[in-house]
């Protein structure tokens, strides 16, 4: 049988049960449902606000990421996709946003990547969302064709660039911070989230 893992796990945090935790942990086809399912249930619980964990999510599918983003966001661009076959393509939101105005932050590090940095930089580029962690992401904005060899061997092609909605080329650059954190080894020893609780603090003093 088809065994189908949830990408999607949520919570409302005990710091302050207004707020809803939502990590994400790949972008696959059923993503999109996952996490607008997540933010109505949140929402019936009473959450006001919002943190996406994008922490160590390496990508997935560009469909799913223009869906997650397409929860957050009201019309407008989400994706800019630049190739010598169809030149610019622009992925737009539609009008059926969960939560076009609740408080939002993403959490990112070296290893959100490719569909993960889609989402993220959409939401910072449409000042839906702050970017909170302690290392910048990891700048894989490109699409690849490959070509299996008769050896075994393959080519991978480069067809297309992904950019955000302003612009910013996501491929070997990644996106920097809007706040960094300093991971402190007493606090990795201990098991606290100190990305997490900076993000809690931004939302409660909100």
């Amino acid at each position: 049988d088809d065994i189908l893992i949830p990408s999607v796990a949520y919570r409302l945090l005990q710091q302050d049960e207004s707020i809803g935790y939502v990590r994400l942990s790949r972008f696959s086809a059923e993503s999109g449902e996952e996490v607008a399912d997540a933010l109505l249930d949140l929402s019936e619980q009473g959450a006001t606000s919002y943190i996406l964990d994008l922490r160590q999510n390496g990508g997935g599918l560009r469909d799913a990421a223009v869906d997650v983003a397409d929860q957050f966001l009201d019309d407008g661009p989400i994706l800019i996709q630049q190739s010598r076959d169809e030149g610019e393509r622009v992925f737009e939101a539609t009008n059926d946003t969960l939560i076009p105005d609740a408080p939002v932050i993403v959490l990112v590090d070296n290893g959100t990547a490719s569909a993960a940095e889609i989402v993220a930089g959409a939401l910072r580029d449409r000042q839906r969302a702050q970017l909170i962690g302690n290392e910048p992401t990891f700048g894989k904005g490109s699409v690849q064709s490959v070509f299996d060899l008769s050896d075994g061997s393959s080519v991978h092609v480069t067809s297309a660039r992904w950019l955000t909605p302003n612009g910013t080329q996501l491929d070997g650059e990644g996106l920097e911070l809007d706040i960094a954190v300093e991971v402190t080894q007493d606090a990795l020893d201990n098991g606290r989230d100190e990305v997490l609780d900076r993000a809690i603090k931004e939302l409660s003093q909100e």
